[in-house]
């Protein structure tokens, strides 16, 4: 099954000037080749009976080429990129090896969600680059992915457009995963950092660069992105990006310090070790509170019960069963002591689905902060179930309480921050939707 490729989300980050062309290499027309560089607009077509889906291909493709030196080139755009040879013959240049490129306005469903140029050949004529070659797409069709091939016809001008950042994250959470794409090659000087809302340099976390991949020894390589270290983000309060030397191979600069703002999450609550029976209201930690006796979505009482006692929390989104009650939350989210000599976190669960014997989809995480983050998908399919017809024509297969333990990060503290997250499943026609009754949280 092919991986869900995450939504974009751009920041447009503005110019602070222009760089110089550097001397090098003549291209066929006297100027320079070394330090030039290009905007490329690719118009694609797909190889005719080769795909499924030709109607979903995109029709064209924006992206950056730029000379490193006179055997080098730079290609890239949305987050991917390569340093490739170039090699030339008479007028003609040609790009040694396949380059992603990236995909426009990639979504998850239906789209093309990678595009990878397989040959370039073009040539210079004062400023205008004029070029073709072929390549290929994979396309997301929601459960599955398959590659189709294109060819092209590029041409191009003076890149005189400064980098943006591009990147996809999770909803904000201390354990938030997320990379950040930049929309063209950057320097390999190019930093980022993750600051909270404030710019307070105290939770200052620097981002890991991406580099782009294909360089030869002695050559740097680009960098097309950053990715967040695997860190315990600090509870309570929301963040931000900020990026110091984004700058492209034509030397346009993006907005030093322009900041990307990831949001921001309550902080979660410190639980006592007794089961969620001392919880109040209707919510804790982000998720619904399950009490004895209490009618609960469109069950109504009885129909969905706690494990034991009287109270269990419920994970669960949109779409799953009970999910007409408002106090439904994808993600559940707390702090917990740690005794002496503890190395888990343990807790039952059962699963409420709209089919038999499905799982639930979704993490714990666990680590405390500052420090590294545990995580585990390790929720097993119900040994047993039982059904509950619920009204209109809809049964509830409710599964037997099973067990999960996650195990301590060595480096943890005297606290740790504990997280259950719904994943959620995208463009699954008939996939089972399944909540998550919690229980007898402990750390031991």
């Amino acid at each position: 099954m092919a991986s869900v490729k995450p939504l974009l989300l751009v920041l447009a980050v503005g110019v602070a000037g222009c760089g110089r062309h550097a001397a090098g290499t003549q291209s066929p027309d006297g100027g320079a080749v070394t330090g030039r560089a290009f905007d490329v607009v690719a118009s694609l077509k797909p190889t005719p009976g080769a795909g499924l889906m030709s109607g979903d291909f995109p029709s064209s493709s924006h992206f950056t080429l730029a000379f490193t030196d006179e055997t080098h080139v730079v290609v890239g755009a949305q987050g991917q990129g390569a340093l490739a040879a170039v090699m030339r013959d008479g007028d003609t240049f040609h790009v040694v090896g396949a380059v992603p490129v990236g995909a426009p306005n990639a979504s998850t469903c239906s789209t093309a969600t990678d595009l990878s140029l397989q040959s370039f050949d073009f040539t210079l004529s004062g400023t205008t680059l004029q070029g073709h070659g072929a390549g290929k797409a994979d396309i997301s069709c929601g459960d599955c992915e398959f590659t189709e091939p294109f060819t092209f016809e590029a041409v191009a001008g003076p890149d005189k457009t400064p980098p943006t950042l591009v990147g996809s994250a999770r909803e904000i959470d201390p354990f938030a995963e997320f990379s950040l794409g930049t929309s063209e090659p950057l320097s390999p000087a190019a930093t980022a950092k993750l600051v909270d809302s404030n710019g307070a340099s105290a939770d200052l976390v620097p981002l890991v660069p991406n580099a782009a991949g294909g360089g030869d020894a002695g050559v740097s390589e680009p960098i097309t992105g950053f990715t967040k270290p695997n860190v315990v983000l600090p509870t309570g309060g929301g963040y931000s990006v900020q990026v110091d030397g984004l700058v492209d191979y034509a030397g346009l600069h993006g907005l030093a310090n322009a900041a990307l703002r990831l949001g921001s999450f309550p902080e979660p609550p410190v639980l006592a070790a007794d089961g969620f029976e001392s919880a109040t209201g209707s919510t804790l930690g982000g998720a619904a509170v399950i009490t004895a006796g209490e009618a609960f979505g469109d069950a109504g009482a009885g129909a969905l019960a706690p494990i034991t006692g009287t109270r269990s929390i419920y994970v669960a989104r949109s779409g799953v069963p009970f999910a007409t009650n408002s106090d439904l939350n994808a993600r559940f989210l707390a702090r917990l002591a740690v005794p002496a000599g503890a190395t888990k976190v343990s807790f039952s669960y059962q699963q409420a689905s709209n089919f038999a014997a499905e799982a639930f989809s979704g993490r714990v995480f666990v680590g405390s902060v500052g420090h590294t983050a545990a995580s585990s998908y390790a929720f097993a399919q119900p040994t047993s179930s039982t059904s509950t017809p619920i009204g209109n024509g809809v049964t509830v297969f409710l599964g037997a309480p099973q067990s999960f333990a996650i195990d301590l990060p060595s480096d943890h503290t005297d606290e740790v921050v504990f997280e259950i997250a719904s994943t959620d499943v995208q463009c699954s026609l008939g996939r089972a939707q399944v909540g998550l009754l919690v229980d007898d949280l402990r750390v031991e």
